[in-house]
């Protein structure tokens, strides 16, 4: 009729912030969305600012923005609870969103590019940026 209290396991601590591979800090490396000196610089600033978590302070200094720190959390939740194949497809998932974001951005510029070569009357050709080996008058 007892049930015996179970208690959770201990979280880890860390010495070295960037021993633990699921810290918010190792995912956002992993992801690319920072490099280790701009979160050796951020840790630097974080015992000034105890109160804020790592992510805001990233995000206070330009270095992610909040869509980064949702999918580094999304990651992070992942590991955490032993999900490393959801991890690896969560990460996988929004590499492709940036791609499908950096291609439509591409194409918005090329487009933008081709009206203004438009409106000066200039040729549209395949080179948005003219070819070394082009010269004028040839």
């Amino acid at each position: 009729m007892f049930r015996k209290k179970v208690k959770p396991a201990p979280v880890p601590t860390f010495k070295d912030p960037f021993e633990d591979p699921t810290s918010i800090g190792n995912v956002l490396l992993k992801l690319g969305k920072v490099t280790r000196e701009q979160l050796l610089h951020v840790l630097g600033q974080k015992a000034q600012f105890d109160e804020l978590l790592l992510g805001h302070l990233l995000k206070q200094y330009g270095y992610v923005c909040d869509l980064d720190i949702a999918n580094a959390l999304k990651v992070q939740a992942d590991l955490r609870n032993g999900n490393p194949l959801k991890a690896e497809l969560d990460v996988l998932q929004t590499q492709m969103d940036e791609s499908a974001r950096g291609a439509e951005e591409l194409s918005t510029r090329i487009e933008s590019a081709r009206a203004r070569r438009r409106e000066r009357d200039e040729p549209s050709g395949l080179f948005l940026v003219p070819s070394p080996l082009f010269r004028a008058g040839n």
